[in-house]
């Protein structure tokens, strides 16, 4: 085994171990993926290469389908290696059990516990393909915001995740797919997280302030009636409206889908977990994709709300 040496820089931790340098964080792509920098972290990884015999970098991540991960992926200079979750020597037998037991038969399996990174799945209303060619850099100027929660119906540990997604309504007309002039709709941050009532209340009312919003829109079909109280307990006064659905998960998803098929509605920049959710889920399905749903909220109130009874605004 080789020696291993610390270097320290003004309270900063660098390893060198066996010819590398070792930067004091080294799973890093996994912490900038969940902060959306990814692409960021990756040029400036690259701007760090130092002269040697085989200058390089080494990077670890869960193989989410993200377009950096399979841009890097199909590059010439670029080696992959994966390692499987029922090889992992160094975890504990008992959370590999977990793991196996938690992602073996779903489709999330070959991601989870082969390290693959997931193609087109059959079925699915959104391919990485589609949000690549919808995505846009930055917000154009909005004419309107809300901020649409789908609520978990409860907050333990295996609960569902509290939807929370900022989307808007460009202010100018420009055309679709179609060529036809229209008001396009923007996916701007997603806040989903398993969180307590009030937490999600407080990241809610937030978001409504930081994007000057016009509403706070909640799902209330599934005892979400709790999320008015506590939003009106953090801010009584936010303008706060609800939605029950009178269709099936599939058929609100569908018209949303059409959206970016027609190029008229965006994600801005990159929201992982979200963008996740849309290309892996498929209608029929029993598990609940929250982030989806407060995303399919959010654009049906902005763009969708006159196309027929799809929800009733309370």
């Amino acid at each position: 085994m080789a020696r291993v040496y610390d270097l320290t820089v003004e309270h900063d931790h660098e390893f060198f171990a066996g010819g590398l340098l070792v930067a004091n964080c080294l799973v890093w792509m996994e912490e900038v993926a969940a902060m959306r920098r990814l692409k960021e972290a990756i040029t400036h990884s690259e701007m760090g290469l130092r002269i040697g015999p085989n200058p390089h970098y080494i990077a670890s991540t869960t193989p989410k389908p993200r377009t950096e991960i399979r841009e890097l992926k199909a590059r010439a200079d670029v080696t992959v290696t994966r390692g499987r979750t029922r090889d992992a020597v160094h975890l504990p037998q008992a959370q590999r059990d977990f793991l196996v037991a938690k992602y073996q038969g779903t489709r999330m399996e070959a991601q989870e516990l082969d390290g693959e990174i997931l193609e087109e799945i059959e079925g699915a209303l959104w391919s990485a393909g589609l949000l690549d060619a919808t995505r846009v850099g930055a917000t154009p100027p909005l004419s309107r915001v809300v901020v649409a929660v789908d609520p978990a119906a409860t907050s333990t540990d295996e609960a569902d995740e509290m939807g929370i997604i900022v989307a808007g309504l460009g202010r100018q007309r420009i055309p679709d797919l179609n060529g036809t002039l229209r008001q396009h709709g923007y996916v701007l941050d997603d806040l989903s997280k398993r969180m307590r009532p009030i937490e999600a209340a407080r990241a809610a009312v937030r978001a409504y302030h930081l994007h000057k919003a016009d509403a706070i829109v909640a799902e209330v079909n599934n005892g979400g009636e709790w999320i008015g109280t506590v939003v009106r307990q953090v801010d009584p006064t936010v303008n706060y409206q609800t939605v029950s659905a009178s269709r099936g998960k599939a058929t609100r998803a569908e018209p949303v889908a059409a959206l970016f098929e027609q190029r008229a509605a965006h994600i801005v920049a990159s929201l992982p977990e979200l963008e996740t959710q849309l290309t892996t889920w498929v209608p029929g399905e029993d598990d609940s994709p929250d982030r989806l749903d407060a995303m399919v909220w959010a654009l049906t109130k902005l763009q969708l709300a006159s196309a027929g009874n799809m929800f009733a605004v309370a």
